[in-house]
Formats: C-alpha cells, sequence, structure tokens
C-alpha cells in the first residue's frame, strides 16, 4: 500500500501501479485522466508510423485520482422495456441513453477509489492482472444485482424466446420454407399492403439488378485490368477511408495471391456496379407518383430469385440471432451453485500432486459428462522446465561418460606399466608357488584400492565444494530452498562405481601378468 487504504466495502477499489509507480499510458484514458477524444488520432499516427512527441498530461497526484467519481453500469441495466411491451431497447445504442444512464441515481452502483497498491519489491510473481483491485464483495454485489433485475428473470423464465428482441431462438427442428410457400406468402403480403408500402418494394426490386447482368460487368472488369492497377487502386481507398498511408496497406496487400485479389477486386465491383444501378433505377422512378409506383408493381410479373429477395426483406420467419446461453451471458448472468471455473493454489507440490490425485480419481469413477476438466498450469510449467533440465543433463552426462571412459583407459594403461615394472616380482611369486590366478588377484585387489581411494577423495572434494557453491547460488538467487546436497546413498553408490570401473579397467592387465612365465620373469634383470 502506498497511498490511502484497503478497500473495505463491495463499492470500494484501489488503483495498482507498477514498481514505479505507474500506470499504463491506455488505461490513463480509461479512467479518464486523459481526453479520449485525441485517443483515435493518437493511434493513427502511431499506425502511419508518425514520432509522437506529446502525450499530454502524464503525471497526477494521488488526491486527483480519488476525488474522480466512477460507476460500474450492469449489462442488465443497459435494457429498457419498450414503448410497445415487447422486447428492450439498448440504451448504450443512443447518446441520450448513454448520458441517462451515466446520470441516473437509479442505474449503476458508484466506486470510490480507496487507495494505491504496488508489487512488493521482493516478490517474484504477482496475482493480480489487472490495474483495478477490488473485493469478493464487489463480484457478489454485481452477481446477486444481475440475478435480481427483471430482464434476466423473464429471461429465465421463457427458454424458448429471445426476450431482448422478442423472437424465438431457432432451433434444430426448424425447416426453412420451399419456393413455392415463399412466393405465396410475399404475395399475399403485397395484396394486403398499403399503397406506399407496394410503391417502396417496387423500388426495392426493380433497384436490384439481374445477376447474370452483374457477372457479366464483373467479367468484362476485370479482363481490362491487372493485378497492380487492383492493388493501387485498393491501396488508395483503403489508405483514405482509414487515414493512413498507401504503402502500408500496399505492403500487405501484395501479400495475397492471385486468386485472393481478383475475388477480393470482383467483390467489389459487384457491389459498386450494385450501388450504381440502385441510384440510375431511383433517379429513373423519381418522376412517378406513390400510384403509379403502386401500379406498376401490380403489372410487372416478377421472378422467382426476385420472390426469394422480397420474401427475406420483408416476410421472412424472424429468428433471434443469438441463442439461449448467449443471451444470458450478454446479461452477466452468473449461479453461485454453478460456477465457470475454480482456481485452487496449493502451497506445495506434494500439496498439487494430491489434489491432481484426488480429482484423477474421481473422474476414474464417474460418467464423461461428469469428469472435472482441470488444467494443471505448474504441471505445464514445470514440463517444460523439466525437458530443459532433462536435456542439460543428458548433456552432462555425455560429457561425464566420455570422461570416465578416459580415466578408465588411463587405469588401465598405469596398471599395465605397473605389470611390466614388476615382471622379476611376478617371476619370484611364480617361482615359490603362487597361481596364476593368485597373480591375478594382486592386481585386481590393487585396481579396487585405486578406485575406493579415488572415489572417497572425490566425494570429500564434492562435500567440501557444495559449501561455497550453495552460498554462490543464494547470493545470486536470493532463494533459501535452492542448494546443492550430496545423499548419503548416493555418495555410497559413486564410491563402488568407482570401484567397479578401476576394476574393469585392470581386467586386461592383471590377465597379461597371470600369463607371463616365470622363467622368462626371472631372467628380465
Amino acid at each position: 500500500m502506498v497511498y490511502g487504504s484497503w478497500p473495505q466495502n463491495y463499492d470500494e477499489v484501489v488503483v495498482v501501479l507498477t514498481r514505479r509507480n505507474e500506470l499504463p499510458d491506455i488505461v490513463t484514458y480509461t479512467l479518464g485522466l486523459k481526453d479520449t477524444s485525441v485517443l483515435p488520432d493518437l493511434m493513427k499516427s502511431i499506425m502511419r508510423g508518425e514520432e509522437v512527441d506529446y502525450y499530454g498530461e502524464t503525471e497526477w497526484t494521488y488526491e486527483e485520482i480519488c476525488d474522480k467519481e466512477y460507476k460500474v453500469i450492469l449489462p442488465c441495466e443497459y435494457y429498457q422495456k419498450s414503448e410497445g411491451g415487447n422486447g428492450y431497447t439498448n440504451l448504450t445504442e443512443s447518446d441520450a441513453g448513454l448520458e441517462y444512464m451515466y446520470n441516473s441515481d437509479d442505474v449503476g452502483l458508484k466506486l470510490k477509489i480507496t487507495g494505491f497498491i504496488r508489487p512488493n519489491e521482493e516478490a517474484t510473481a504477482t496475482m493480480l492482472q489487472g490495474y483495478v483491485a477490488y473485493t469478493k464483495g464487489l463480484t457478489d454485489y454485481v452477481i446477486q444485482k444481475t440475478n435480481d433485475s427483471d430482464i434476466l428473470k423473464a429471461q429465465l423464465g421463457d427458454t424458448d424466446n429471445d426476450v431482448i428482441s422478442d423472437l424465438p431462438f431457432r432451433t434444430d427442428d426448424y425447416t426453412e420454407p420451399a419456393v413455392s410457400e415463399k412466393t405465396e406468402r410475399v404475395k399475399s403480403f403485397i395484396e394486403s399492403a398499403e399503397t406506399s408500402k407496394k410503391a417502396e418494394i417496387y423500388r426495392f426490386i426493380m433497384s436490384i439488378p439481374d445477376s447474370a447482368e452483374v457477372e457479366a460487368y464483373v467479367q468484362q472488369y476485370l479482363a481490362q485490368v491487372t493485378r497492380e492497377d487492383i492493388e493501387a487502386q485498393v491501396s488508395e481507398n483503403y489508405a483514405q477511408s482509414m487515414g493512413v498511408d498507401a504503402s502500408s496497406i500496399l505492403s500487405y496487400i501484395s501479400q495475397m495471391t492471385d486468386d485472393e485479389i481478383f475475388k477480393f477486386a470482383s467483390e467489389a465491383v459487384s457491389e459498386q456496379y450494385k450501388n450504381q444501378y440502385a441510384a440510375m433505377v431511383e433517379q429513373q422512378l423519381a418522376s412517378m407518383t406513390i400510384e403509379q409506383l403502386a401500379a406498376a408493381l401490380g403489372m410487372t410479373e416478377l421472378a422467382e430469385s426476385q420472390y426469394e429477395t422480397l420474401f427475406a426483406e420483408y416476410t421472412p420467419d424472424k429468428f433471434s440471432d443469438s441463442s439461449y446461453d448467449d443471451v444470458l451471458s450478454e446479461l452477466g448472468y452468473a449461479d453461485f451453485d454453478d460456477p465457470e471455473a475454480i482456481k485452487i493454489y496449493a502451497k506445495t507440490f506434494r500439496n498439487k500432486d494430491t489434489i491432481s490425485d484426488a480429482i484423477t480419481a474421481y473422474n476414474d469413477g464417474v460418467s464423461e459428462d461428469d469428469e472435472i476438466k482441470y488444467t494443471d498450469y505448474v504441471a505445464l510449467l514445470m514440463s517444460s522446465i523439466t525437458d530443459i533440465i532433462s536435456g542439460i543433463s543428458y548433456l552432462l552426462i555425455a560429457f561425464v561418460s566420455i570422461s570416465l571412459i578416459v580415466s578408465s583407459i588411463m587405469i588401465g594403461i598405469i596398471t599395465y606399466i605397473s605389470v611390466l615394472e614388476r615382471t622379476r616380482e611376478i617371476g619370484i611369486l611364480r617361482a615359490i608357488g603362487a597361481s596364476k590366478g593368485d597373480i591375478s588377484t594382486v592386481f585386481n585387489a590393487e585396481t579396487l584400492i585405486v578406485g575406493l581411494a579415488s572415489g572417497v577423495i572425490g566425494i570429500g572434494v564434492s562435500l567440501l565444494l557444495i559449501i561455497p557453491i550453495n552460498a554462490i547460488v543464494y547470493s545470486l538467487t536470493g532463494i533459501a530452498g535452492l542448494k546443492a546436497t550430496l545423499p548419503a546413498v548416493g555418495a555410497v553408490i559413486l564410491v563402488v562405481i568407482s570401484m567397479v570401473l578401476t576394476l574393469i579397467a585392470g581386467v586386461i592387465p592383471s590377465r597379461v601378468a597371470s600369463k607371463k612365465d616365470p622363467v622368462e620373469a626371472l631372467r628380465t634383470e
């Protein structure tokens, strides 16, 4: 806590700063510390690659931010019952509605910033991800307030219809009407329509060009242009509409394949032709009265495709664009007894493994629908670290193996030299009755003693070096639990490995010594 106090009530929050008491620039706009009207122009300048020298005000006092007023408006409060009583109106879609929600005391919850916090200087990882933190009380308030709203209660009580749009949800059982049924429905609609509506229908259907005519125009246009012409025209149009440099758009378009660029161009030309055709028809029909237009509709023989177009525009089977779950999510519905996810933080790796084993044991005894789906983030991280450590370990093992092979060869060479230097001694031992096995045993015993001595010395040196190594590691990382140790069992195993390797290295020299002829051995000196 760097200023103020921790939140105590559900309507109190704190601002989360970085270690240098800073906030990201975009967050200052979100908190209303900067004028958001300049943000679009600033973003365009950045997209164009221009250097931005002035970012506005960059320093505020804690008191300035704490004195600002903030309000939480829940999604369920966006909607107001329509005047006709059917469906709800989204207040966020109009400036008047937004102003009403911001200024009305009956909508939203006012929040108070009580303090500013930042990560502890000794912390290696932090839990808070956002820049505004609040207590569990605010979460409980939001859920309870949403669940008590009239619109959510109405939706929970009606699983077949969307209470917002007052339209039914589309189900898998729905079958689209046949062409003949669409035609009859449109004809019935036209017959019962008023004169002004008939005139509107005639203008609409006449402003749509024939698809074959549109296709012919598009093909004719594409036959006269090259890819370079299309790239130049598209980049220029996009640059003007988006307010960015044409070269940046061109670099993106140039990555498209020929099929993609010509498909894009054909869609644009097709849309352009339809707009021009509609404008021309509108100009031609401008001199006709409503009665004349309505009469012209009655004398026009419409094609099957035109009836389908009119059906989609005037008499479609209307369904909600959302599903039941989509509407509940849009309204912010949440059930205390049915959480979307539960986060479990284990204090130790052993506790984490115990939890994972318990979940696995539970899943083994239930059906697939009742299984608990979980993600062990620590296991995922540790698996990656384990793979890296395993790779390093294998590399070190390879180096150690090479050194063991070299040292074993050296021991064998030294033992063989010892055999050569003690040839007369071997001859004397054989002369006084020593067998070949006794000679071999002498040299094997010597190699075992060498292996035992070298293993004990190596373990002793390792134990001495562990002390300064652990001190250096602790001074660099500050982690008290990160230390090297040498267990007693491991030390014994290392000594045994050392003795076995020296014994193996001395087998050949010892056999050479045992096979020497006593007479020849005595004559060496």
